[in-house]
Parts: structure tokens; C-alpha cells; sequence
């Protein structure tokens, strides 16, 4: 209700009644407000600018009582460039709260001497829920108050990523933070963006402010990693995607998906399937690579059905094969070639057409051991060269 009115809403500035439902009278202490929840915060620390009044000097450490809004609490006031205030004087005070205030930057404030009660002077928020004031961060500290304090909300935003680059800042949650609106702290942003600073990288339906220095870093990280590994597996298509977190192991997931989408924007990358590579790495195969693949196979071919040892042969050029499909691991360290595994599907129809065999029966055929016909015995149901119903089986389509 508003002056004896109920009314369908209250704006700002409005003394309303309302019916709290599920609230005792004494859960209401002095100082409590009403939000949306998750809007508010009750920090226990604050820096602030603050004038003092004449004739009140202000003590490094002195207790004093502390007035925002309807609250009040005990508070120690600690001057932030190191010595007592002057009276009169104007300058930047942190406050270490002995109770949780409901405040936000840009609220203002009045204090007051323990005892007697009388004003000692006033100010305003500019930052909440802050860090003690240290000797060896006091100086970064005063030119981020300063900052706040002269409006240079650009010069804030790159204070707080270079204390968190990899996480990146949030536009809403530094509005919030400074008592600023969204649209200022764009406006901010995008001066950032527009000046080279700083860049806005996708996280899920919204964005995050990252320093193009760091940024610029991680993208010569992936870019040389990258090129590594073309250099060491030249037949392959490119890292599997997987694996770019690893790379990357102190960045987030979504800064990582965003740093890909970026270069691969503006053509530093290119994605083959599940995998990722520089945008100059080829994509198709030399004549000399394929010459050099056909010499590898034919080298597991002359194994035949027992199997090549994947041991003999070098692990990159091995991936990069099994990669392409170009081979076929039976296990672990034992591989073949598809055009092995065609003729044994070749062996098995000619000996038993649309029949049905045994595991036994198709070892004899092949020449193999028991152990290594149930290896194949399990690539060829895999690949639907054979079909099994029980202890039986009958040859199925080829992969030709």
C-alpha cells in the first residue's frame, strides 16, 4: 500500500507498506532490505571516498559507527594512502565492518565517533566485499579507487583482468560490482574492444571481456602446438579436438571454445571432422606421402593374418594410419590392413558361401591361433563381414 492506497507496484523513491509472508517481525532487523534474490550483497568490507568534516581528524584503525541507509555497525576505518585524515580533508577510506551491511557501490554513507556520538563526516561507496589493505598492493589498490572514483570505468575493467585473465570478466557482474549500469560498463567494454585492449569471447548466451594480451598468448600456444604436430605427424589431418584443452590446461572450457572459434574466424585454423589444424597444413596427401603409405602397408600386409606388431613401426606414421583408416588395430599393438581384412572376408565366403562356421573352422582356414582367430573374429563382426548368432557364424557383406 501507498499512502493508504494499494497499489499494483512501488517505484523508486516510494514509501510503501507490504504483506511479507512467511517473515517474523523479528527477523526484521534495522538495516534489512528487500531484493530480488541473489541482487544484493551484505559485504563486511568496503573501500570508499569520504570527506571529513572540520575540526574531525580521522585515526588510522579508529573504531567509528558506520550509517548507510537504515543500518548502522561498528567499523574500523583505515585510511588507504597510509596515515590518519586531516579535517576537512577528502580521501580514500577502507572500512572493515564488524556486522554484514546490505550496500552497493555508489550508495552513500555517513559515520560517526564511537563515543560521543557525533558526525565525524561522509562519503560514498565505491567498492564492496574488498581485500584488507596491504602494504605491497596499497598503490595498485589507490589507482583503482581512483579510478572509480573519476569514472574511469575502462581503466577498471583492465585493473580486474589483469588480476583474472583467464577468467575473463563478466560485463553484468562488473556493473554490479561497481553500482554502474549494463550500459555503461558496455559502453566501457566496447572502447576496450574497439582500442586493440581487449576482446569479448562467447561463453554459453553471453559474453566475456579477456585482455588481447592473454589472448594473443593462448592463440600462439595453440598456433605452435599446432604446428608441432604437423611437423611430426605430416600424414595426419590434424590434433583431434579432444585434445586442445590439454594444450590449453589453464583456461577454462569456454574461454577455450571461444579462442577456437575466433581463429578459426579469421582463418588461422581450419576443422577436419573431429580434428584441427593450421589453415596452410594440406589436406590432401603428396605423391610422395602416398608412396611412402603404400610402403608402410605393404609392410604390414607381409605379416598376413597373424597380425602386424605395431612395435616395428613408428608411432606417428602408425596414428596418422589408423587415423585415416588406412589400418586396423586387432588390439592393442597388433594392426592390419583393410585389404587384409577383405581377403579373409574373401577366404570365408569362397570356403562357406551362405553356410554357417565355427571359431574353430575359421582359424583352420586362416592359419592362425585361437587367440588371434577371436581377434579377428571380432573386427570382421565389427565391421559386418561376418555375423554371429551363438557359437555359429555366416559371412556378411564386404566393405567393398
Amino acid at each position: 500500500m501507498n499512502e493508504g492506497r494499494t497499489r499494483g507496484a512501488g517505484t523508486s523513491g516510494d514509501r510503501v507498506a507490504l504483506n511479507l509472508v512467511g517473515l517474523e517481525r523479528e527477523e526484521a532487523h534495522r538495516g534489512s532490505c528487500l531484493a530480488t534474490p541473489g541482487w544484493l550483497s551484505a559485504p563486511t568490507a568496503l573501500d570508499t571516498e569520504m570527506t571529513l568534516l572540520p575540526g574531525c581528524p580521522l585515526r588510522m584503525r579508529q573504531r567509528v559507527r558506520f550509517h548507510c541507509g537504515t543500518a548502522e555497525v561498528m567499523a574500523r576505518a583505515i585510511p588507504m594512502e597510509g596515515s590518519d585524515l586531516a579535517p576537512g580533508e577528502t580521501g580514500y577510506v577502507h572500512f572493515q565492518l564488524e556486522e554484514p551491511v546490505v550496500s552497493m557501490p555508489g550508495d552513500r554513507f555517513v559515520i560517526r565517533r564511537f563515543s560521543p556520538v557525533t558526525t565525524i563526516g561522509g562519503g560514498v561507496i565505491l567498492e564492496s566485499d574488498t581485500a584488507k589493505v596491504r602494504l605491497r598492493n596499497r598503490d595498485d589498490r589507490i589507482r583503482r579507487v581512483e579510478m572509480l572514483a573519476g569514472g574511469d570505468l575502462g581503466g577498471f575493467l583492465m585493473e580486474r583482468l589483469k588480476a583474472r585473465p583467464s577468467g575473463g570478466l563478466s560485463i553484468s557482474e562488473a556493473a554490479r560490482e561497481v553500482g554502474r549500469t549494463p550500459e555503461e560498463m558496455n559502453e566501457a567494454a566496447a572502447a576496450l574492444v574497439s582500442s586493440g585492449a581487449a576482446l569479448l569471447v562467447k561463453d554459453g548466451s553471453s559474453e566475456r571481456l579477456v585482455p588481447m594480451e592473454h589472448f594473443q598468448t593462448a592463440s600462439g600456444t595453440i598456433v605452435s602446438a599446432l604446428r608441432a604436430y604437423h611437423a611430426e605427424r605430416p600424414l595426419s589431418r590434424g590434433l583431434p579436438t579432444a585434445s586442445v584443452p590439454k594444450v590449453l590446461t589453464w583456461l577454462p572450457q569456454w574461454y577455450v571454445k571461444g579462442l577456437m572459434a575466433k581463429l578459426s574466424e579469421d582463418g588461422t585454423i581450419v576443422k577436419v571432422g573431429e580434428r584441427v589444424a593450421l589453415s596452410g597444413h594440406p589436406a590432401e596427401l603428396t605423391a610422395a606421402q602416398l608412396e611412402e603409405i603404400e610402403t608402410r602397408l605393404s609392410e604390414i600386409d607381409s605379416a598376413g593374418f597373424a597380425g602386424f606388431e605395431a612395435a616395428y613401426m613408428d608411432a606417428a606414421v602408425l596414428d596418422s594410419l589408423l587415423e585415416r583408416g588406412l589400418v586396423l588395430e586387432l588390439e592393442k599393438g597388433i594392426v592390419c590392413t583393410p585389404a587384409m581384412a577383405r581377403k579373409a572376408h574373401g577366404l570365408l565366403a569362397e570356403r562357406f558361401g551362405d553356410g554357417e562356421f565355427r571359431l574353430g573352422e575359421m582359424r583352420e582356414l586362416m592359419g592362425i591361433s585361437r587367440r588371434t582367430a577371436v581377434l579377428w573374429a571380432g573386427l570382421l563382426d565389427g565391421m559386418g563381414m561376418t555375423v554371429r548368432n551363438g557359437e555359429l557364424r555366416t559371412v556378411g557383406r564386404s566393405e567393398e
